[in-house]
Formats: C-alpha cells, structure tokens, sequence
C-alpha cells in the first residue's frame, strides 16, 4: 500500500524587508518616491565630493564644506536668507554687504544651471541636540 502526498502549491509567509526611508529617492518628473532610482526616467546624476588631502594646507577655520565643494561650477558665498547667526567659524565669511540680510550665513550656488536629477553629497555635518537654527534635515537612524 503506498501514500500519495497530495499536491498543492507551496505558500511562502515570508515578509521582505522593507526599505530604510533614505533609499528612496524622489522622482521629479513621476513626482513620485521611488526605490533607489526611477525605472523609467533612469537614476540620479551623482556629482561626489572633491576630495581633502588628510593633512589639509588650510587652517581648521575653514569649514570642510569650503573644502570638499566641486569647484569646478560650485562656490559659498553669503546667503540672502534669513535666518540664524552661523557657527562661529564662518565669522571670516560672513557679509558686510547691504544688499544681504545681516548674518544670514552662507549657501551654495552654481555657475551652469543644474539638470533636474542632480545630487550632491554626501551630506556630513556635525549633529547637534540644540534648537537654534532655523534649518531642518532629516537624519535617519544610521545617522
């Protein structure tokens, strides 16, 4: 006497993992997030850091964002928003022009109009706990 298993299909309750919040990517053109890049209007144009020698020439006044920038089409100059007083070592940037609002800090512009699909980065800054600028980022858990 012989047992036949019956056939049914296999069942499988595994659940995948979902994705941590900062592997999405908004696509502009879909207005859409998207997982790590867009299917059909293809993946970001990442334009990375240039890079610091270890032993920096420049005094430890100068903020790594000065350094790190592509110079190439990027510069920091005074920023005409409003907002906070910088930390205290921008003080040798910061502007004594009129046309600007007093002590807005600095900002990052370009020379060449930037295509939709640019990123720069990555971001590095120092975290801080206190409440004192009028600025928001969102740090994910990996920090």
């Amino acid at each position: 006497m012989s047992r036949q298993l019956r056939k049914k299909p296999r069942i499988s309750y595994f659940e995948p993992e979902e994705p941590a919040y900062d592997e999405y990517i908004f696509c502009s053109r879909c207005k859409d997030y998207v997982y790590e890049y867009c299917a059909i209007h293809g993946a970001l144009l990442v334009v990375p850091d240039d890079k610091v020698p270890t032993k920096s020439p420049y005094p430890p006044i100068v903020p790594r964002a000065a350094l790190t920038i592509p110079h190439v089409f990027l510069h920091i100059a005074p920023s005409i928003i409003p907002g906070n007083p910088p930390p205290s070592y921008h003080k040798p940037y910061e502007c004594r022009c009129p046309h600007t609002i007093a002590r807005a800090g600095l900002g990052v512009f370009s020379t060449l109009t930037l295509p939709s699909g640019v990123r720069f980065g990555p971001y590095r800054g120092v975290k801080s706990k206190e409440i004192t600028s009028t600025y928001c980022w969102q740090v994910s858990a990996d920090g």
